[in-house]
């Protein structure tokens, strides 16, 4: 195949992605705004599931989810994607509990291990059916993000 079709037929596959992608705001007390993107299947009950999708250093959100639209869709997930800003959460790879200079941070509302368990309850409460099924996934960084919050509330708990 030239590369040229290539590319073109990886933009469409990539537009059709995210012609299945939605954007709302996540707006909560004491946290600054953040831009979640979300994909649904076609009927919610209470066997679907909820996948939080975790973008990397390129605070790409939106590109994480589109690339995951093929796997996911015609199950029953609900793929949510938060867009986590340099501005609001510049210390982001540590879940925002510490710099990368290992400096403990001291703001809990902040923190991504309360953020989550919120934005799940806040989408579950949302709609008619209640899954309870939630996951996490991410690639490079953002797969050791995923890891790092699942065993840290596992520990916490």
């Amino acid at each position: 195949m030239n590369i040229r079709l290539f590319i073109v037929v990886l933009y469409a596959v990539s537009m059709a992605s995210m012609a299945d992608v939605k954007s709302t705001m996540f707006s909560y007390t004491n946290l600054p705004d953040i831009e979640v993107f979300y994909s649904t299947p076609d009927i919610v009950d209470e066997n679907t599931k909820i996948l939080f999708i975790m973008h990397g250093a390129s605070r790409t959100a939106e590109n994480y989810l589109s690339a995951w639209q093929p796997f996911i869709k015609g199950r029953n997930v609900i793929a949510i994607a938060p867009k986590f800003t340099k501005e609001f959460f510049p210390q982001y790879v540590t879940l925002m509990r510490a710099t990368t200079e290992g400096e403990l941070l001291n703001n809990p509302a902040l923190y991504l291990d309360n953020i989550i368990p919120t934005m799940f309850d806040v989408f579950k409460a949302s709609l008619e059916s209640s899954p309870t099924n939630i996951g996490f996934m991410g690639i490079q960084e953002a797969l050791n993000l995923s890891i790092d919050f699942y065993c840290f509330k596992v520990i916490q708990e």
